[in-house]
C-alpha cells in the first residue's frame, strides 16, 4: 500500500484489523478515516490532525485528489512573444520566472474564492499558511449571434472590489443599458427574498418567471454567469432552490469583495492540509465501507481486498462515488438517498488555439475571462487567458483554460484535458439531504463533501463547512468561529444551533455599497473613458 513520505512509514490498518484502534494508539483517541482528497477529506483531515487527539487516516483513489488535474506548463517549451511585462518592461526567463522553475503548475479547474461566500474556506487557509493573493478580474461576455460584446473590469479598493463596465467594447449598444437596472433590481430581491421561506419550495428558474425579468437579461447574463460559477448546463441551474441562488448571489456578487487564488495553486493547498493526517494512503481504492454494529466499529475493504478496521468513517466523495462503496446490507437507506443527487461532467481543456475566440480576438486577449453565448448551446464556453493571471506565463505564447469547448480545438493546440463531474442541487436532492444528514454518524459513517451542506452551491466553500460541521459533531471544536452566511437560512439549522441571525447580519452590504454600484456603473459614461481595458 502507498503512503506518502510525509505521513507515518506504515499503513497501520492491517496491524489493527479485528481490534479496538484505541488500544493500538494509546494517548490518540479513536481511529478515524477519511476517504477522499478533495477539499473536504483535507480538511476534515487538518481540522481532526490540529486538535491532535485522534489518529487520522487519508484514502484516496488517486494520486493527488484535489490536485489530480494540475497541468505543470513547460516554460522552456512556451514561445517568447514581443508582449512584455509592463511591471518591469522585460521579457527574459529570469524576470518572468525569478525561481528559475522550469514548470508552472496551472489549478484545472482553475479556482477562484470570494471571501463574502468563502469565509470559512479564507480561515481554513489563514490557520493553515495558504498563501492567497488577490486578482484583478476583467471580464468580456459575447453574444455570439448578435455579435455583441460588453464586460467589465473590477478596480480594487482595500478589501473590496467595484465592477466598472466598459463602454469601448465594439458593438455595444444602449440598450444594456437596461441591464443595469435589471441587476439592481435582481440585487434588491435577492437582499428582500434570499431568506424568505416563501421561496423555499420554488426552483429559481420559476422564481425568474414570478419576478418577470427580462428574457435578454436571464440568457445573457444570470443564466451565463450562474452557468459558469455551478459549471453546469442552463437547464441544471434552472432547477435549482431558489434560496440556494438568491443567498449565492447576495453573498458572492453583492458584496463586491475581491476575488482571491491560491499564490501556490492547489498545490500548496493540498500540501499544507494533509499535514494534520498521521497516515496518508494514496493510490488506494474502496471497495466497501461496512458499519459492524456489535462491535461499534466500521470495515473498510480496499479493491485490492485489504480490510481496515476504524472506529468511524468520514465519506468525502462525490454522492454517486459514496453510493458504490456503502455497503448494500447494512446501508441500503443511505444509499437509496444518495440517489437523489443528479451529476452533470464537464470538460476543461489546455491549449493555445486562439481561433476558439468566436468573438474580436484583439479585444478577448485583453481581458482574463471570457464569456461566449449562443442560443444553439446549452452552456457558454468560457476562456480564461492564464498568460494575464500566472506570472511566469507573462512574456510567452498565449495559453488558455476552456471550460465546455463547442468545438475542437485545432490539432496540436491541445496541452491537457480534463473531465470531471458536478454534483447538482435541486429540490429532490435537497429533500434527501435533509434524510442523510438526519442518519449523520449513527452507523459511525459520516458523510462530507461540497454535496452535503445544505442550502450552498456545492463549491470549495460548501466541502470546508461540510467537514466543519462533520467533525463538531465528532467532539472537536474548530479553531476559528464558524460562518454560515454561505448557507441559506432556511437550511442553517440543519447543520448549526447557533443564532443564524448572526451569521446573516455579519454578511450584510455595506449601506454605501448601492451607491458604489451606480457610480461604477454610470461614471464610465460621463468620464467618456474610450480606452480598451
Amino acid at each position: 500500500m502507498n503512503t506518502s513520505s510525509s505521513a507515518s512509514s506504515s499503513t497501520s490498518g492491517n496491524s489493527v484489523a479485528g481490534t479496538s484502534s484505541s488500544s493500538t494508539h494509546p494517548g490518540k483517541g479513536l481511529r478515524i478515516a477519511v476517504i477522499g482528497a478533495g477539499i473536504a477529506g483535507l480538511s476534515c483531515g487538518w481540522i481532526l490532525g490540529k486538535a491532535g487527539h485522534h489518529h487520522v487516516t487519508l484514502f484516496e483513489r488517486s494520486h493527488a485528489g484535489l490536485n489530480a488535474f494540475t497541468y505543470e506548463a513547460p516554460l522552456t517549451q512556451l514561445r517568447s512573444t514581443e508582449c512584455a511585462d509592463p511591471a518591469n518592461n522585460s521579457t527574459s526567463t529570469e524576470a518572468l520566472s525569478p525561481n528559475n522553475e522550469d514548470h508552472v503548475k496551472i489549478d484545472v479547474p482553475f479556482r477562484v474564492h470570494i471571501p463574502s461566500y468563502y469565509p470559512n474556506l479564507t480561515n481554513l487557509c489563514r490557520l493553515a499558511g495558504v498563501a492567497v493573493e488577490t486578482l484583478r478580474n476583467t471580464t468580456t461576455i459575447s453574444h455570439v449571434e448578435e455579435q455583441l460584446c460588453w464586460g467589465y473590469r473590477s478596480l480594487n479598493l482595500g478589501l473590496y472590489s467595484v465592477p466598472w463596465l466598459n463602454w469601448s467594447l465594439q458593438n455595444f449598444r444602449w440598450s444594456f443599458l437596461k441591464f443595469i437596472f435589471q441587476f439592481y433590481q435582481f440585487r434588491r430581491d435577492c437582499a428582500r427574498d434570499a431568506h424568505d421561506p416563501a421561496y423555499t419550495t420554488m426552483t429559481i428558474a420559476e422564481y425568474f418567471n414570478l419576478k418577470g425579468y427580462g428574457e435578454r437579461f436571464l440568457s445573457e447574463l444570470v443564466y451565463p454567469f450562474l452557468s459558469a460559477a455551478c459549471t453546469c448546463s442552463y437547464d441544471a441551474v434552472g432547477k435549482y432552490p431558489a434560496h440556494v441562488i438568491l443567498n449565492y448571489f447576495l453573498q458572492s456578487a453583492t458584496r463586491y469583495r475581491q476575488w482571491r487564488r491560491f499564490s501556490g495553486g492547489s498545490t500548496d493547498l493540498v500540501k499544507k492540509l494533509e499535514a494534520g493526517f498521521d497516515d496518508l494512503c494514496y493510490n488506494v481504492g474502496i471497495a466497501s465501507v461496512e458499519p459492524i454494529s456489535d462491535e461499534e466499529i466500521v470495515k473498510i475493504t480496499t479493491t485490492d481486498g485489504e480490510e481496515f478496521l476504524f472506529d468511524h468513517v468520514v465519506i468525502c466523495t462525490p454522492p454517486n462515488t459514496t453510493r458504490q462503496m456503502l455497503s448494500e446490507e447494512h446501508m441500503q437507506r443511505e444509499r437509496e438517498l444518495l440517489k437523489a443527487f443528479e451529476i452533470e461532467s464537464s470538460s476543461i481543456t489546455i491549449h493555445n488555439d486562439a481561433s476558439l475566440f468566436v468573438a474580436d480576438q484583439e479585444q478577448q486577449s485583453k481581458t482574463k475571462f471570457s464569456v461566449f453565448v449562443s442560443t444553439s448551446e446549452t452552456k457558454p464556453m468560457i476562456h480564461l487567458t492564464l498568460n494575464r493571471v500566472y506570472p511566469a506565463l507573462k512574456g510567452k505564447e498565449p495559453l488558455y483554460e476552456t471550460w465546455n469547448c463547442w468545438r475542437s480545438p485545432v490539432e496540436g493546440s491541445v496541452k491537457a484535458e480534463a473531465k470531471f463531474e458536478r454534483p447538482l442541487v435541486t429540490l429532490k436532492s435537497e429533500a434527501a439531504l435533509r434524510e442523510l444528514l438526519a442518519e449523520q454518524g449513527k452507523k459511525r459513517v459520516w458523510f462530507a463533501g461540497s454535496y452535503s451542506t445544505p442550502g450552498c452551491v456545492p463549491l470549495l466553500e460548501g466541502g470546508v463547512l461540510s467537514a466543519a460541521t462533520v467533525t463538531r459533531q465528532l467532539g472537536v471544536s474548530l479553531p476559528w468561529q464558524a460562518d454560515y452566511s454561505s448557507i441559506s437560512e432556511h437550511s442553517r439549522a440543519l447543520v448549526t444551533t447557533e443564532d443564524s441571525c448572526k451569521a446573516y447580519s455579519a454578511s450584510k452590504p455595506l449601506p454605501w455599497s448601492s451607491l458604489l454600484v451606480v457610480l461604477a456603473l454610470i461614471s464610465p459614461l460621463v468620464l467618456a473613458h474610450k480606452s480598451c481595458w
